[in-house]
């Protein structure tokens, strides 16, 4: 097996003072005296302060005298967030409260049974939002000035999230703005009177990306491209040892030449693990070196690859 030198590199940050000692000749016959000061415990410090505000343009959606079996939009209201957030920032939104509205229903302030304008149904898909509100006694919202509605998943809903806009980088500007209106439908028969629910708008910003272990299969192999960086090419997974059997515990497996590049890096070979530059555990194996797979397959063996800055790809064969 070919060893390969391990390089690790880190954005470091560090701030250096500097003491000058000044060293005068003293004048011919002046008495010979020295004095030296010094003052310890010179505090440094600095705020990171990363930024991430929501406004809203009105704190009121109000459809205005809504007539029986028709239906109409309420005012626009604009959303907006600045953020310096070097990854983007994510804009949802929810309905409802823990309080008085636990319900995505818009309701009757008078108490009314009957009295209610149900959600449509929540689509996290925008190709299946539809084009009007045309159920009668229902509501829903649009960001685009009222030509596709979707529904709002409750404020406790952990699993759908109803999400306005996201980016992966800053605002070119560092604000961005997303126009929020609201629709409905009523029924001839629906009880007059006002109808009211809490719309929540949740601003996130995204975390720094880092790398994660990948899931593989069963008697598989399965080979990562382990970068943030854009890779070019595929891999699919390896399901034979040298034998043309399935792969299992102790097969004798030669691994498959990479498919991947990364522009300004060389590949180097392959790792049983994601974080192999810093964990101590790591296994590395050279371009198509021949192994013997771990007694345990079940879980399927994930192959990471290992890169080092080149000016080259550097794989050659073991």
């Amino acid at each position: 097996m070919k060893h390969v030198k391990k390089f690790i590199k880190k954005n470091q940050f560090a701030i250096f003072i500097f003491a000058l000692c000044l060293a005068s000749a003293s004048l011919a016959n002046s008495p010979i005296t020295s004095a030296v000061t010094y003052q310890t415990g010179v505090g440094v410090s600095f705020t990171f302060n990363p930024k991430l505000t929501l406004t809203l343009s009105s704190s009121n959606l109000v459809i205005s005298n809504l007539a029986p079996g028709t239906s109409d939009n309420s005012n626009e209201i604009a959303i907006t967030v600045s953020t310096n957030a070097a990854y983007g920032y994510n804009l949802s939104a929810t309905v409802g409260n823990s309080t008085t509205y636990n319900n995505t229903d818009l309701t009757h302030t008078s108490g009314v049974s009957s009295g209610k304008f149900t959600s449509i149904a929540f689509e996290s898909n925008p190709a299946n939002y539809i084009s009007s509100i045309s159920s009668n006694n229902t509501w829903g919202y649009s960001i685009d000035s009222g030509t596709k509605y979707n529904g709002l998943p409750l404020y406790s809903d952990t699993t759908n999230i109803a999400t306005l806009k996201f980016t992966d980088t800053t605002p070119s500007t560092g604000t961005d703005t997303v126009n929020f209106l609201i629709g409905a439908k009523a029924s001839t028969t629906q009880p007059t009177g006002d109808y009211k629910n809490v719309i929540n708008f949740i601003a996130v910003t995204n975390p720094v990306p880092t790398l994660e272990p990948v899931a593989c299969e069963s008697g598989k192999i399965c080979y990562n491209e382990n970068s943030l960086d854009p890779v070019e090419g595929t891999m699919g997974k390896q399901t034979t040892d040298d034998n043309g059997n399935s792969i299992a515990g102790g097969s004798t497996v030669t691994l498959l030449a990479s498919n991947f590049s990364r522009a300004g890096y060389g590949f180097a070979g392959w790792s049983d693990v994601h974080d192999y530059d810093t964990n101590p555990n790591a296994h590395f194996y050279g371009p198509q070196e021949t192994i013997t797979t771990p007694s345990n397959m079940s879980a399927g063996l994930p192959l990471y690859a290992v890169w080092v800055e080149s000016a080259g790809y550097m794989q050659t064969d073991a």
